[in-house]
């Protein structure tokens, strides 16, 4: 995959594949129990900001009128995430700025689910930052299977279609927006001072492709 002009992904060592962390997904039941797999301080922080920002609750509902409630809170989540993936702090920081970009274009906008925000906006700066990523499966697994394949692809779809398509941003914006969001959100609530820099982005449409598709980048003009 060719790198967009002015991209600078994280380089891993040559031959290098994303790949799952070897461990095996946890059940629904434990989930909730699990550890922070060493990523307490970063899967808080990227709870605590969604939250903030679109008013999610911690918890997941059913996503259909049928489905039982799972107990897994957003921030065990992340964390799980985090885990499995085992990827730069930067791509979880970049989803942070995506979702960010997001709240600005629809500053209305409010999630019932801050797991459906935090999953496709992951993916979608998995890969902008490297020039690999998982497959739909992996990301399956990632999300603890909680989403149908088809709906963790649409989600990754609709959301880069909501940025417009702005998806890459500067590591001086980024940096910039990482000790700022830790900063404001590395406490609990109440938040007194909650303003972050600006990210600027530039549009990699036509650069990022979807799993099994060659074409079809412009469904969401």
């Amino acid at each position: 995959m060719d790198t967009a002009r002015g991209r600078q992904p994280v380089r891993r060592p040559p031959g290098h594949i994303l790949s799952l962390h070897s461990e095996s997904p946890s059940s629904h039941s434990n989930a909730s129990q699990a550890p922070y797999y060493g990523y307490r301080v970063h899967a808080k922080i990227s709870a605590r900001f969604i939250k903030h920002n679109f008013s999610c609750p911690e918890e997941l509902p059913p996503l259909f009128p049928t489905s039982p409630p799972t107990n897994i809170s957003l921030t065990h989540f992340i964390a799980y995430a985090l885990h499995r993936t085992r990827l730069d702090h930067l791509v979880l920081f970049t989803a942070l700025a995506l979702l960010r970009r997001l709240k600005t274009l629809f500053p209305a906008a409010q999630g019932s689910a801050g797991h459906q925000l935090f999953l496709p906006a992951y993916m979608i700066a998995a890969k902008v930052v490297y020039d690999s990523t998982l497959s739909s499966t992996d990301w399956r697994v990632v999300g603890q299977n909680m989403f149908p394949l088809r709906m963790i692809n649409q989600m990754e779809r609709v959301m880069c279609g909501r940025l417009e398509w702005r998806l890459h941003a500067s590591r001086t914006d980024l940096d910039r927006f990482t000790k700022a969001v830790c900063e404001i959100y590395e406490h609990a609530p109440p938040y007194v001072h909650t303003e972050l820099p600006s990210v600027h982005t530039i549009s990699l449409k036509n650069w990022l492709i979807f799993e099994g598709e060659e074409t079809g980048l412009n469904d969401y003009d």
